[in-house]
Order: C-alpha cells, then sequence, then structure tokens
C-alpha cells in the first residue's frame, strides 16, 4: 500500500483523534477493513495498515509477554500495564484511580490522550504511572497551565480563547464542532488519498 510522506503522517496522527466513530468505521470500510472495536482499536488498525505505526516481531513478543502477566483475568494492581485491546474505563480502574488519587478522580480528555500518546509511542504505562500523571496533569489544569499532551493544550486553548470572548456555552459548542470537522476532514483526505493511489 502507498505511504504518506512523513507530513502527512504526522498530519494524519494529530487530525483523526477528531473523528468520531462512525467516520473512523467509514474510513475502516473504505480499506476493507474490520469496522469492529471502540474508538483507541479503530485508529490504531488504520494507523498500522497506512504503515504509520509499524510493530517489530519483537515489540508483538512484548506485548504477549505483558498481556500474559496482566490480562483480563489479573487482578488489577497498579503496577499492571494499560495494554490496547484490554484497557477499559471501567469500574475497577476507576476505583483503583480513586485509591490512589482521590475521591476527585474522574476519567479525562487529557488522561485518555496520554494513554494513546503512550501507545502510539509503543510504550505501556502502568496504572501507577497513569495515577502520576494525572494528579500532576490535574493540579497544572486547576492552576491554569499548560498541559503534557498537544491535542490537550490545543483543546483547553481553543475553550479559554472562546470564553475569553464572552461566547455562550453553545457558542462555544458550535465553534468546536466546526474545528473538529475541518480537522477530521484532514484525516479523511490523507487516507481517501491513499486509497486513490491504489491499483
Amino acid at each position: 500500500m502507498p505511504c504518506l510522506t512523513k507530513t502527512e503522517a504526522a498530519a494524519l496522527i494529530d487530525a483523526i483523534y477528531y473523528c468520531t466513530v462512525p467516520e473512523l468505521k467509514a474510513l475502516n470500510r473504505a480499506l476493507d477493513l474490520s469496522t469492529n472495536g471502540q474508538k483507541q482499536i479503530l485508529i490504531n488498525r488504520l494507523l498500522e495498515t497506512l504503515g504509520i505505526k509499524q510493530t517489530t516481531a519483537q515489540d508483538d513478543q512484548s506485548t504477549l509477554a505483558k498481556a500474559k502477566q496482566t490480562g483480563p483475568a489479573a487482578k488489577l494492581s497498579p503496577d499492571r500495564f494499560i495494554l490496547p485491546h484490554h484497557y477499559t474505563n471501567g469500574h475497577t480502574a476507576r476505583a483503583l484511580f480513586k485509591a490512589k488519587i482521590g475521591a476527585h478522580f474522574r476519567f479525562t480528555n487529557y488522561g485518555m490522550q496520554w494513554i494513546r500518546d503512550c501507545w502510539a509511542a509503543d510504550t505501556y504505562p502502568t496504572y501507577s504511572e497513569f495515577a502520576a500523571f494525572w494528579q500532576a496533569e490535574y493540579a497544572r489544569r486547576q492552576t491554569g497551565g499548560a498541559f503534557t499532551s498537544a491535542q490537550t493544550n490545543a483543546w483547553v486553548r481553543f475553550l479559554r480563547a472562546n470564553k475569553g470572548q464572552g461566547l455562550s456555552q453553545a457558542a462555544i459548542n458550535q465553534a468546536w464542532q466546526k474545528e473538529r470537522h475541518h480537522k477530521a476532514g484532514k484525516a479523511q483526505a490523507l487516507i481517501l488519498k491513499i486509497i486513490k493511489q491504489q491499483p
């Protein structure tokens, strides 16, 4: 399958998370891929098929070894790895994070983006590492500081800029949807370019 340039691949990685699940399923269908799975699985499948995220046999063996140590049947513990296709934002994970962080813990966009960023870099954080990141990021959020994730920073900057203009919540939501459609359109255009290059 033809490959994107490095610049195009970077643009796709930046834009693809703005796509909705139905949009991602449509892109998977266009490439004759399965449409099963949650948002991250659909994204992973697309990127891997396009050659953007390649895993070697050694990487696969490492992931399998970690999955055996920390598979779905294993007791959830702070040292357990957060793995694609195994991790869910369920009650058990929430209880563990609340025990480590406090009752103020909740699943947030910046937390989920950090996990996706780790996976994209072929690293697998533990629940303890996620808790440490989340608490630090939460503290930054309370003081209006910067976030670690570039995408989260973009989202926060967008909200703060629009709130500063005195727009209503409805107007902010409408403006964000326009931005989301713009970014998702970029991702779709890049993937359609690949499809058109196929013989």
